[in-house]
């Protein structure tokens, strides 16, 4: 039985230079797919996120929720989509539930700018 790191392994291992992604005419193979999952798996266990922790996402559609879903997966932490439409007494409804770390817009620009320099070719395409 496949978990979901091995959906990407896998999809690397057979076909590194197909598109994963395809986001605002851009194009993400496995193999970048890949790198960006390991960079921000590295981001995530330097703030602490552990096996069991709920991660609440707010994030609009991107090439980064996907990573961040992986990553997530990978470490053994949950992912908590929220709608990006959510006020805010209905995110800290749903944060103070458990513990959890919340990444937003803001922290999905400081995420991508820590990260931009390793997939450059992926945003100069």
């Amino acid at each position: 039985m496949e978990i979901i790191p091995d959906l990407l392994k896998h999809g690397c291992k057979m076909a590194p230079k197909n598109i994963a992604i395809e986001y605002n005419d851009k194009h993400l193979t496995y193999s970048d797919l890949s790198n960006e999952v390991n960079l921000v798996k590295d981001y995530l266990l330097n703030k602490g996120v552990k096996p069991g922790d709920r991660v609440a996402l707010c994030l609009s559609n991107s090439h980064l929720f996907v990573s961040l879903f992986f990553a997530l997966s990978d470490i053994g932490a949950i992912a908590v989509p929220l709608n990006i439409s959510y006020k805010q007494e209905e995110i800290n409804k749903y944060c103070n539930n458990a513990r959890q770390y919340y990444l937003d817009n803001f922290d999905r620009n400081k995420l991508l700018t820590q990260i931009e320099k390793t997939l450059l070719s992926f945003y100069s395409k």
